[in-house]
């Protein structure tokens, strides 16, 4: 949790345009934006960098109030990302919904914002549209949208549907992804592909140079099971629910 906290940190502080799929460049952020706006927003950031998370808020409605397009859908977002933060799950997943409307629909930050909302509040169909929607659109919210697809795919017990989520994350990823290496690995073994499994997990152990305490086990037990198949052992495997960096 704590690297996707980051990323939503960081779309708060740097207001980030939304992606469009046919823009040559993403829109400046200052683009159409009255001073009064500006200034809501950059106290807004001072705020939330403070963790005033209710007076960021406060800010931020402001500047949606003078806002339209791009910039609007920018403050209903980071109003979104304050709420999440103070654990208003309902308020928070409406205003991500508020973003993405705004946004025509084209917002992937805010779709997988959502997700994690509707997946923290126990609404699973709805996290599982919305990391859907956010990996339509190519970037590194599409990377972590596939991820968490994964997991959803993989607690339902649909674990053709998690590999290939894992698969996807991997291949459109731009660095080494051991957690989705290893999370590959049961899926595979659950599909009874053992030597494949075999080696995910070996691979999440090396490229997360030995510390991916969850790759260690799955691959000591891997090993196990393909030499002693019991169901005891099977039940122990361990999926990696967070993506971390082993850098």
């Amino acid at each position: 949790m704590k690297s996707i906290w980051k990323a939503l940190f960081l779309a708060v502080l740097l207001t980030v345009p939304m992606t469009t799929a046919r823009a040559d460049r993403a829109p400046a952020a200052t683009d159409n934006v009255t001073d009064h706006a500006k200034d809501a927003v950059e106290r807004g950031n001072q705020a939330f960098a403070l963790g005033h998370y209710e007076l960021a808020i406060f800010e931020y409605q402001g500047a949606l109030s003078v806002s339209y397009g791009v910039q609007a859908a920018q403050a209903q977002f980071n109003i979104g990302v304050c709420q999440h933060r103070l654990g208003r799950l309902t308020e928070a997943i409406a205003s991500y919904r508020a973003a993405i409307k705004t946004g025509n629909g084209n917002y992937p930050k805010a779709s997988f914002a959502l997700g994690l909302a509707c997946r923290e509040s126990g609404q699973w169909a709805e996290a599982k549209a919305a990391f859907h929607q956010a990996a339509l659109i190519s970037g590194k919210q599409q990377v972590e949208a596939l991820f968490e697809l994964g997991l959803l795919h993989q607690r339902e017990g649909a674990y053709q549907a998690a590999a290939e989520c894992f698969r996807k994350a991997i291949n459109k990823g731009d660095k080494l992804f051991p957690a989705a290496h290893n999370n590959l690995g049961i899926a595979f073994f659950m599909a009874g592909q053992m030597e494949e499994a075999l080696q995910e997990f070996d691979l999440a152990h090396q490229q997360s140079k030995g510390r991916m305490t969850e790759a260690e086990h799955n691959l000591r037990l891997c090993r196990a099971i393909i030499e002693h198949p019991t169901q005891q052992l099977i039940a122990r495997l361990k999926p990696t629910e967070l993506i971390q960096s082993f850098e």
